[in-house]
Formats: structure tokens, sequence, C-alpha cells
């Protein structure tokens, strides 16, 4: 009886003071949530979409001696996704430093749009420890890119971590791990709109 008397009287005390609800302050907020989840599904959606119903000869399809094929392009997506979030887990492991927080120079919003611009190109980062995947089959990609980006998406549904005050260098300057999300989702569809070209070229084989 006296135990629980202490922690309810302990309860109330958090409640007074606003201790009980700074608990998860340092987690991401509600709407950075529903804004990364809601990216990365659309992701998912676009990437299956993207190769969907393509044949072999499709797949490996080039117009010139130097260009990527849609099969290629598939496997830099999910090393793209393997890298990134490489680096991601890495920061988040480091120690928080808020101290950095002013290092940033870069918005939210701006990163989609500087990829989005043309202005910069992919980070084809090969991090230490990530095996490089190069799969010759589409239903291997399928497979590998599902449970890759599945897990990214699972994460960031249930994360409490502090994403914003672990931070990552890159090329495109110091970066919260929250923003590493993005900048993986928008190289993710960067690569997507390489596919499309490949699609819409006029000598693209049809079936």
């Amino acid at each position: 009886m006296l135990k629980r008397k202490m922690g309810l009287a302990f309860l109330a005390l958090l409640l007074i003071t606003g201790l009980a609800g700074a608990i998860h302050n340092s987690s991401i907020s509600r709407s950075e949530r529903r804004n990364a989840m809601s990216v990365l599904k659309e992701t998912k959606s676009e990437v299956l979409a993207s190769v969907k119903g393509l044949s072999e000869e499709q797949l490996n399809f080039k117009n010139a001696v130097n260009q990527e094929s849609i099969l290629a392009y598939f496997n830099k997506i999910i090393n793209c996704e393997k890298n990134i979030w490489k680096l991601l887990t890495d920061g988040m492991k480091a120690p928080a430093s808020p101290e950095k927080r002013n290092e940033i120079k870069i918005k939210d919003a701006e990163i989609v749009d500087l990829f989005a611009s043309g202005n910069y190109q992919c980070m084809d980062l090969a991090t230490e420890g990530v095996d490089k995947v190069t799969t010759k089959k589409l239903s291997d990609a399928f497979l590998i890119f599902n449970t890759v980006h599945t897990r990214h998406i699972k994460y960031m549904k249930s994360t409490t971590e502090d994403m914003r005050n672990h931070f990552v260098s890159t090329p495109i300057g110091m970066v919260d791990c929250y923003q590493l999300c993005l900048i993986m989702n928008a190289q993710t569809m960067k690569y997507i709109d390489e596919i499309k070209r490949i699609k819409n070229d006029p000598q693209f084989p049809i079936e």
C-alpha cells in the first residue's frame, strides 16, 4: 500500500512539473513522422510501379554504350537505400550532439527541391560494412528492395529516438538523421526519374 501511494505521488509530481510530458520530447514530432511515412510509402509504390510488367529485354535495354539499364538503376536504388540507412544507424549510435544544430544550413523542404531541380546528383556511396547488390533478376531485386524499404518504414513508424540531435556529414553539408531519411528518399525518386526517362526513349522495346 505504501509503495502504491509513493508511486501515485511520484506520478502526480511528474504531471505537476511537466516531466511526464517531456519523456518523449526528444522524439520526432507527429507531423514529422507522418511526413516521413507518407514519402516512404509513396516511394515504395513508385519504385514497384516503375518496373512492373517489364520484360527481360526492357529491363536490360540501353540506347547508348555507357547508359545504365533499368535493372541497373533498380540495383542503384537498393544500394542507395542500404548505404544511406547504414549512415543513419551509425549516426544514431553516436552520442546526441544538440550543439551541432547550428551547423545545419539546409531545411527539410530544400532537400527535396535540391534533388528535384537536377542541380545535384545522387550520392553513390559505398558505405563500409554494406555489401553491394548486383542482382540480375527482377524477382531477386524486388525481394531485396521490399525487405529493405519495409524495414525503413517500420523504423520511422515506431522510433522514439532523437533523430533531430544526431548528425551526419554529407556532400550537401551537415544534416540530422531525420533529414538523412529524406535524402535517401529523394535519391530514390531521382533514380525512378531515370527509369522513366529510359522507358520514354523512342527506341525502348515495345512488347
